[in-house]
């Protein structure tokens, strides 16, 4: 099955310097919003912090309409379909944490790594697996919520003093949907090695 929003795991999508055989391969489809079957991590009880680390490649070639832009491309989504969220995604061209809640309104967390930099300089997919990590922390006043994220063990995006309306984390769905594409058909984004940690950063093989 490769049609648009359609995901598998498979061996195909697994990351050889990794664990384990498989991993998970969500084909994205030149339409917007394409819906996939969005696994999900569900945490019970809901925590306040949590560091998620995985490892993602882009099918080689993968294109955008504007050149190395993804926009909309949610590749992690925190409490889906709730009115407390989170959003790893890109803002343009750079991956990016998108956070709205009830108490602190909407915040877009921005890193400097960009789609060209996780694809080895190409505005297109590299067919390479890159380490990406996650670290939340909800605030307890307003002004002190915690956003990082991490390549390959470098961080690219440190908040210390972020508004995430105290929310906590209950859910976290494998990417659930994206924009457009400049590809004639389907293609792929694979997932692999996805561990998490609610007492410190987990860090890359």
């Amino acid at each position: 099955a490769t049609g648009y929003g359609c995901t598998v795991v498979n061996a195909a999508a697994n990351n050889s310097a990794g664990l384990g055989g498989r991993g998970l391969r969500y084909y994205r489809g030149p339409a917007i919003q394409q819906n996939g079957g969005a696994p999900a991590l569900n945490f019970s009880p809901a925590v306040s912090e949590l560091w998620l680390r995985w490892y993602a490649r882009w099918e080689t070639g993968f294109a955008w309409p504007t050149a190395g832009s993804p926009g909309i491309n949610k590749e992690w989504y925190f409490n889906p379909s709730q009115s407390n969220f989170c959003i790893v995604s890109y803002n343009g061209a750079n991956w990016a944490t998108l956070c709205t809640t009830t108490l602190g309104g909407t915040q877009n967390f921005v890193s400097d790594a960009t789609f060209n930099f996780i694809n080895g300089g190409s505005n297109t997919g590299s067919g390479n697996f890159r380490c990406m990590e996650v670290h939340l922390k909800a605030d307890t006043n307003g002004s002190n919520g915690v956003v990082e994220m991490w390549v390959d063990g470098t961080r690219y995006e440190n908040t210390t003093n972020g508004n995430l309306g105290m929310m906590t984390f209950n859910k976290a769905a494998f990417s659930t949907n994206n924009g457009n594409t400049a590809n004639a058909d389907a293609m792929y984004q694979d997932f692999d090695d996805v561990a998490v940690s609610f007492t410190q950063q987990i860090g890359c093989f």
